[in-house]
């Protein structure tokens, strides 16, 4: 299924890339697809690798929309004395990074752990995020060494939480190993 929406979502750039294609050298037509699910928050821990991806993007076009369209805008309203009304807003930008740091961010974390040599599960991810993002403000996990959640029982212990823009989503990590592996079989 995944082979088949690859090549059927390839087909379908190209074949957009190709309608659009300009005969003249001067100027260059762009258009951008993007295919995405909204916000999703599963009941009872059944959000996993897949929910965390889907919700990871929606953070991302979040951080994307207050850049432009809330931060730049009112920083040009700034620049050029013109008068308007000062919209609050909460700046993701923290919730981002804790995904996607290169060095701790917990996309990174997941990365390094499926290479490193010797056993690998879902259990060794979890306690490495443990060590990394505890004293994070957006990450929960009762495993942690942070106390504030070693008595929270709405948290398991195979799970951990991020406080996303769009509310709290508890993830399950069973199979975050093997999904970000994206292997047909392991053994080969």
């Amino acid at each position: 299924a995944k082979n088949l929406y690859s090549r059927l979502f390839s087909w379908l750039v190209n074949r957009i890339n190709e309608s659009i294609k300009a005969q003249t050298k001067v100027r260059k037509k762009v258009m951008g697809v993007l295919d995405i699910y909204g916000f999703e928050i599963f009941e009872n821990a059944d959000n996993s690798f897949e929910q965390f991806i889907i919700n990871y993007c929606n953070e991302k076009l979040q951080q994307i929309f207050i850049e432009l369209t809330l931060k730049e805008e009112q920083e040009e309203y700034i620049r050029e004395d013109i008068e308007w009304t000062h919209i609050d807003y909460f700046n993701n930008a923290i919730i981002c990074d804790l995904i996607e740091n290169n060095t701790n961010g917990i996309l990174a974390m997941l990365d390094e752990e499926c290479l490193r040599p010797g056993t690998v599960t879902d259990e060794t991810f979890l306690e490495k995020l443990n060590q990394v993002c505890a004293t994070h403000q957006h990450f929960e996990s009762r495993m942690s060494k942070c106390s504030r959640f070693l008595n929270d029982t709405s948290l398991p212990h195979s799970c951990f939480r991020i406080q996303h823009y769009a509310g709290k989503v508890l993830y399950q990590v069973e199979g975050f190993v093997d999904k970000n592996n994206d292997l047909l079989y392991r053994d080969l």
